[in-house]
């Protein structure tokens, strides 16, 4: 699982199933996007990325640009997903942010933000610009033979939008 956007619930990679020797289902991938493309910055106020992939692009139209700013302190991380192409023709789009399952996470009575207790009782907060966000649950994988359930949190894009800011 990957803290990303998808596009009608799909990968920006594309999957084949088959059966091994013992038949058991397995996904294979069989394309992928070209490699993204990445642009980092560095100034007073902290650390930026900036990356951008076309996995969506021959399905749905639009291609991906993901930006990171962290603040110089380290104590805030601010980001932007933007669908560029035609975004209103593609199917309804997500950001999936997926949890540590040491992180409680509590959504607000508004639904806006998203209350988390780390493992240590640091808190940190999300928002997405007062966007209604939900919590799904979600499965860590820590290793072959650590899965464990944990929690994801959720926010919808609406069709024709091209850019959702949020922050941690």
């Amino acid at each position: 699982a990957h803290s990303t956007l998808t596009v009608g619930d799909e990968s920006s990679a594309r999957f084949r199933p088959y059966l091994t020797a013992d038949d058991s289902r397995r996904r294979r991938m069989i394309d992928s996007a070209p490699r993204p493309k990445v642009e980092r910055a560095s100034n007073d106020d902290g650390e930026a990325l900036s990356a951008r992939h076309d996995g969506y692009l021959k399905r749905f139209g639009v291609a991906h640009n993901r930006t990171l700013m962290l603040d110089a302190d380290g104590g805030r991380l601010i980001g932007s997903d933007e669908l560029m192409g035609t975004p209103g023709s593609a199917p309804q789009a997500l950001l999936r942010f997926h949890l540590h399952p040491r992180i409680a996470a509590v959504l607000s009575a508004e639904r806006t933000v998203a209350h988390l207790t780390l493992g240590d009782g640091s808190l940190w907060s999300f928002e997405a610009g007062g966007r209604a966000l939900a919590l799904e649950e979600s499965i860590f994988l820590g290793g072959l033979a650590s899965q464990r359930r944990s929690q994801q949190i959720v926010v919808p894009i609406k069709a024709g939008e091209s850019e959702i800011r949020w922050s941690f």
